[in-house]
C-alpha cells in the first residue's frame, strides 16, 4: 500500500493512498461473504443466500461497507508505520475505485501538535513562594468574627457609631424628583422604604458591600428619633445598571440604634460552635489554616510551573479543539457573569472581550494539556486501573449517586478516558512540582521581584 502524507498548517496533513487490487479483492470477498452470513431474503435460509443476489440485491451497501473497510486501513497504516498522531478525518477528497482495480484515497486529517520539550526544560524549573504561617493575630481575628457572630443587640440612647445597627425608614431624590419613579418595581425598595430596615454599620476600617453605598456613613452621629439627608452616589460599576453615575439625595429617619454586645472569648464560646474547649477550637482551626496555607503554597508553585511550560513552548493546536474549548470557556464565562448579576445587555456590550479573552484561556489549557501528555509519556507516568476505581468511588460519592449507576453512565460516554486522562495530567503536574527548584520569599520580597 503507497501512502503519502503532506503536512500542513493548523495540525492538518493531507493523506493520499493507493490500495492495490489484490487487496481490494480480498477485502472485497471479506465484506460480500459477512453480508451472505448475514443478510436475510425471503425465500432464502440464513446463510444460504447465492453470492450474485447478495451482490446485486446489496450493491451499494457492499461499496460503502468496502470504502469505509479500506479507508481504516489506510489510517491504520499511516498510524502505525508512518508515525501519524491522527485525531481524526477532517474531510474526504477522493475515494474511488479506479479502472484497473486500485483503491484511491485522499483526505484531510487533524493531527496531534508536534510538541518537542526536553528534559532540561521541565525539570528544575525555578519558582518563588510566598512563606506564610500562622500568626496569633490570625486565630485572634477569627475568634473576633466567632465572637461578632454571637453578639447580642440592644437599644442604645445615644448616636450611632461604628458597628451598630440602625432601624431606619427613608426617601430619595435625584434632581429633585422622587428617585423611585425611575425604578422597576423589584428595585424599588432601594430608593424607597415606609416599613423599618435594619442597616449595618460596619466597623471602621471596614469595606464591605453596601447596597447604598455611603449611607450607613452618612448616619453616623445621629440618634434615634433624628432625620437627615445624605448625598449617595452610585458608581459606574454598581450592579444595577439603572443606578449608574446617579447621585441622589436621600431622606432618612433613624428609629432605634442598637449596640453590640459582645459574649467574652473563653470555653463557653468555643462550646456554642461545637468545641470542647478554647484551647481545642484554637488547635483545630490552627491546624486548618495550615492545610489551606499549604494548599495555596502548591497552588503558587503549580500555576508558575504552567505558566512557563506554556509561555516557552508555542505550536500549532487543531482549530476544533480550540473552536471546542472556546465554546465551552464562553459558556463557564457567561454562567459566572449571571450568578455574579449581570443582565444580558452587559454580556451583549462586552461579546467582543468575552471571546477574546476565553479564546485566550482555550490556547493556554490546549498548550498545557498537550505538553502534559508529552511529559507524561517521556517519564511513563501512567495511571492504573486501582487509581482510576478510586477516583470513580470518589466522584460517586461527591455527587451522592450509587457507584454502578455512576460508573454506568461513565461508561455509555466518554467518562473514563477522560477521567484517566485527568488523574495522569494530575500526577504530571504532581511530578513537575516535586522537581521543580523553589524558592521560598517573605511576601514583599516577592512583590518586589514581580515588579522587577
Amino acid at each position: 500500500m503507497n501512502v503519502a502524507i503532506e503536512k500542513l498548517p493548523e495540525c492538518r496533513a493531507r493523506l493520499s493512498a493507493e490500495v492495490p487490487a489484490e487487496t481490494v479483492k480480498e477485502t472485497r470477498d471479506g465484506v460480500v461473504n459477512a453480508f451472505m452470513s448475514q443478510a436475510k431474503l425471503p425465500g432464502f435460509r440464513p446463510g444460504k443466500l447465492p453470492r450474485k443476489v447478495v451482490e446485486q440485491k446489496f450493491k451499494a451497501n457492499i461499496e460503502n461497507e468496502l470504502k469505509e473497510r479500506l479507508m481504516m486501513d489506510v489510517l491504520r497504516e499511516a498510524v502505525h508505520n508512518r508515525d501519524l498522531d491522527l485525531l481524526g478525518v477532517a474531510n474526504v477528497e477522493r475515494d474511488v475505485f479506479e479502472a484497473d482495480g486500485t483503491f484511491s484515497y485522499i483526505s484531510e486529517v487533524v493531527t496531534k501538535p508536534e510538541v518537542d520539550i526536553t528534559e532540561d526544560e521541565y525539570k528544575n524549573i525555578e519558582v518563588e513562594v510566598e512563606v506564610r504561617e500562622v500568626t496569633e493575630d490570625m486565630i485572634n481575628g477569627w475568634l473576633e468574627r466567632i465572637q461578632e457572630n454571637f453578639a447580642e443587640y440592644n437599644d442604645k440612647d445615644g448616636a450611632v457609631e461604628h458597628g451598630d445597627r440602625a432601624m431606619i425608614t427613608y426617601t430619595s431624590t435625584k434632581d429633585g424628583e422622587p428617585l423611585v419613579d425611575s425604578l422597576k418595581e423589584e428595585i424599588a425598595p432601594l430608593a424607597h422604604r415606609d416599613e423599618e430596615f435594619e442597616l449595618m454599620i460596619p466597623k471602621e476600617g471596614d469595606s464591605g458591600h453596601e447596597m447604598i453605598p455611603g449611607l450607613a456613613d452618612g448616619i453616623i452621629g445621629m440618634k434615634a428619633g433624628d432625620s437627615g439627608d445624605v448625598e449617595v452616589t452610585f458608581d459606574e460599576e454598581y450592579f444595577i445598571e439603572e443606578l449608574r453615575g446617579t447621585t441622589a439625595t436621600y431622606s432618612v429617619t433613624v428609629n432605634s440604634v442598637k449596640t453590640p454586645e459582645l459574649p467574652a472569648i473563653d470555653d463557653e464560646l468555643a462550646r456554642k460552635i461545637g468545641g470542647e474547649n478554647l484551647e481545642a477550637i484554637k488547635e483545630h482551626y490552627t491546624n486548618e489554616m495550615k492545610a489551606q496555607l499549604e494548599q495555596g503554597r502548591i497552588q503558587q508553585i503549580d500555576n508558575q510551573i504552567l505558566e512557563h511550560i506554556n509561555k516557552e513552548h508555542e505550536f500549532d493546536l487543531p482549530k476544533e479543539e480550540v473552536f471546542n474549548e472556546t465554546q465551552y470557556q464562553v459558556n463557564q464565562m457567561v454562567t459566572n457573569a449571571y450568578q455574579q448579576g449581570m443582565q444580558p445587555d452587559d454580556l451583549d456590550e462586552h461579546e467582543k472581550d468575552i471571546v477574546d479573552s476565553a479564546t485566550s484561556r482555550a490556547v493556554s489549557n490546549l498548550r498545557t494539556r498537550y505538553i502534559l501528555d508529552v511529559i507524561a509519556e517521556k517519564e511513563n507516568i501512567e495511571v492504573s486501573d486501582d487509581e482510576l476505581s478510586r477516583q470513580i468511588v470518589m466522584m460517586a460519592q461527591k455527587d451522592r449517586k450509587p457507584l454502578k449507576k455512576f460508573a454506568r453512565e461513565l461508561r455509555d460516554g466518554p467518562g473514563f478516558d477522560a477521567i484517566r486522562r485527568d488523574i495522569r495530567i494530575s500526577k504530571t503536574i504532581d511530578f513537575l512540582r516535586e522537581n521543580a527548584s523553589v524558592k521560598e520569599v517573605a511576601p514583599e520580597e516577592k512583590e518586589e521581584n514581580e515588579d522587577s
